[in-house]
């Protein structure tokens, strides 16, 4: 039953493409100012455009498989009107050992389990290598669950978000590159329009626009990016914007989370 629910809960992810207070706002980068460039930017990455996406996502997973991380994803999906239909917010912390990490996330309305106007599901995991805790709470009620299973919130683990990249990354055209300046390893703003595939917008029977802003390093890590696209849905037209952003990259630590003692008090019979 928990590896079911856990399947669905990973579905809507998919679908979305994926926390509590834990979850930060909207990343605001400090002002920078760029520069056009020309030649190799990044693996799979020139200055006319993407020459290979995968070659680019991989580098970014292979790099972040090597490395502790922070990684926070958010989605809203809301109408014409401005109104929020649905919600899905993550924040997943990896340790150099990806069987230490912790995860949360919470979905609500139409981008919950449920996809319901009041629905609403929250998920937050810890992992010491050892043993694993999870804190669930659907419409405010929460329940608590101890496992000594390695493979607890395996795809949570081990994943880098790749193929989510992949897919934003193919699905439109780039349109703009410029270097940014600032301190630290170099890095790229990347604008990309113009649909090439709508199918992978599966939020919405029909696409009519979207934009993605990314940052992407030397090193093909995808830092950030910011996305918006707005489409038909049941016969009505909906906004989607999801912001991802990776942080703290080969310095992240993994701590008990606030939950912890409840969540060891809850299970000690288990």
């Amino acid at each position: 039953m928990r590896r079911a629910l856990l399947a669905a809960v990973f579905a809507v992810l998919l679908v979305t493409a994926g926390c509590n207070s834990l979850v930060s706002p909207d990343p605001s980068p400090a002002p920078e100012t760029t520069t056009t460039l020309s030649g190799r930017l990044a693996p799979g990455l020139t200055a006319n455009g993407f020459t290979d996406r995968a070659k680019l996502t991989e580098a970014h997973g292979k790099i972040l498989r090597e490395k502790s991380y922070t990684f926070r994803h958010r989605v809203t999906e809301t109408d014409s009107n401005g109104n929020v239909l649905g919600h899905v917010q993550i924040s997943h912390e990896v340790g150099s050992n990806s069987t230490r990490f912790t995860y949360d996330i919470v979905q609500n309305g139409s981008l919950s389990p449920l996809q319901t106007p009041s629905s609403s599901y929250e998920l937050s995991a810890w992992a010491n290598g050892t043993t694993t805790l999870f804190a669930r709470t659907r419409n405010e009620h929460t329940s608590y669950q101890l496992t000594h299973d390695p493979d607890s919130l395996g795809y949570v683990r081990r994943t880098t978000n790749s193929e989510r990249l992949y897919n934003r990354f193919v699905a439109l055209n780039v349109t703009d590159i410029k270097r940014i300046d600032r301190p630290g390893t170099p890095a790229y703003r990347v604008v990309m329009n113009d649909v090439r595939y709508p199918s992978l917008f599966p939020n919405f029977d029909t696409v009519e626009n979207a934009s993605l802003i990314a940052t992407i390093d030397t090193w093909g890590v995808v830092r950030r990016y910011r996305l918006v696209a707005t489409g038909r849905k049941d016969g009505e037209t909906n906004q989607l914007t999801e912001t991802f952003e990776v942080t703290n990259i080969g310095e992240t630590t993994i701590r008990r989370p606030p939950w912890y003692s409840t969540a060891m008090n809850a299970t000690a019979h288990q």
